[in-house]
């Protein structure tokens, strides 16, 4: 057991420290990058923690003290890098030290544990810790308790964000809102096995050996999501990505202070927006935004948002899709001889990647660009061969 102990931990707190070695030596890494480094470095902290206290190596009360710090940061930071990937936030504030409010204050109790004489501190100790097992329980229900909120907040945020962005754009991938949400889902989907583990096994086999074989799978999958889904940032990148996402900030802002449209004026934008999709077409720039209409039209992006809600039920990404699959579907119809690849049309209608082309036109047409295709040449064959 003890060998399998040593390999398992080694192994966590080696790669938890290589894989942030490796964000930390990029160039002109950006905030969220050292965000990022943190919520990956805090496993291996509790990993090392642990494996100290199973071989006594250190005094363990100082390791409890340092493994609630830690676990107690978790919250904060997450949330702190959710609200940067979604444009909400570019700088650490002051502010924000506010989120660390309950480490801060175990800090300053620590401190004034160990100004104590010798004497009073064994006391407190004894009294305290006297049944280790049932403080080990408590700590971990608050820990758990606190992080909970946070990984709350940050999901129902990201939701909120998300049905805005609809509204927004007509791709969804400008804003890194598929991994913000794999990242929150799979923490919370650990988060949820990992405390009733901790609280009711709380031994050796789960704290040394199930738990950190999770967050091993976790971090790396992370670490590799990051980097696929360029969210690993340096300070230009960062700063484009904030100018691309910089309309959902500015429709939040204008959402606050809007006056609404009257039915004429609803009714005549919804027709310059109409001659405008279908005269320029528009729809044809995959990288599309509510605020690029919004200028061509001179009109808030809250009231071109509006309009769109009122007059066609649909959001804007709805919209603009709608435009482009019936594009796609005179396309298909036209291309008897299959001369043309099915990712191809999708980008000519203005789609960015072959599987959201796929996604969308199923969701609308009830099968596949290429079904549809087939089923239509199948349709001509029989009614020319009735003739």
């Amino acid at each position: 057991m003890d060998k399998i102990i040593d390999i398992i931990s080694i192994f966590t707190i080696g790669t938890k420290l290589l894989l942030c070695l490796l964000l930390a030596f990029r160039k002109n890494n950006a905030l969220p990058v050292y965000v990022l480094i943190i919520l990956l470095l805090i496993p291996g902290i509790t990993a090392l923690t642990n494996y100290l206290m199973y071989y006594k190596l250190y005094n363990w009360v100082w390791l409890v003290h340092v493994q609630f710090m830690t676990i107690l940061s978790l919250g904060p930071f997450l949330y702190i890098y959710t609200k940067m990937l979604l444009g909400q936030l570019s700088t650490f504030k002051p502010r924000l030290l506010l989120l660390f409010a309950p480490s801060i204050l175990y800090i300053i109790v620590i401190i004034y544990h160990y100004s104590l004489p010798i004497s009073e501190q064994r006391l407190l100790v004894d009294n305290f810790y006297s049944d280790l097992v049932w403080y080990l329980l408590y700590s971990n229900l608050v820990l758990g308790i606190y992080y909970f909120v946070f990984l709350i907040i940050s999901i129902v945020n990201v939701l909120k964000t998300e049905k805005i962005a609809l509204q927004v754009f007509s791709n969804l991938q400008v804003i890194k809102l598929k991994f913000i949400k794999e990242f929150l889902f799979l923490s919370l989907a650990i988060a949820v096995v990992a405390l009733p583990i901790s609280m009711i096994m709380g031994n050796e086999i789960s704290d040394l050996i199930v738990l950190p074989v999770a967050m091993n799978i976790y971090t790396f999958y992370i670490y590799y999501q990051s980097i696929n889904n360029g969210a690993v940032f340096n300070n230009e990148q960062f700063e484009v990505y904030q100018a691309e996402i910089e309309p959902l900030k500015k429709f939040m802002d204008e959402k606050i202070n809007h006056s609404k449209l009257t039915d004429d004026e609803s009714t005549k934008l919804y027709k310059s927006l109409l001659h405008l999709f279908e005269l320029e077409k528009p729809w044809l720039e995959p990288e599309l935004k509510l605020s690029t209409i919004a200028y061509r039209l001179n009109v808030s992006l809250h009231k071109l948002s509006e309009v769109i809600n009122h007059e066609a039920s649909q959001n804007f990404n709805e919209f603009v899709n709608e435009f482009r699959i019936r594009n796609a579907i005179k396309i298909l119809e036209k291309d008897v001889d299959k001369k043309m690849k099915i990712e191809n049309i999708g980008y000519d209608c203005g789609f960015n990647t072959k599987s959201n082309f796929y996604k969308i036109f199923k969701y609308k047409m009830h099968t596949t660009p290429a079904e549809y295709r087939d089923k239509n040449i199948q349709n001509k064959a029989k009614k020319s061969s009735v003739i």
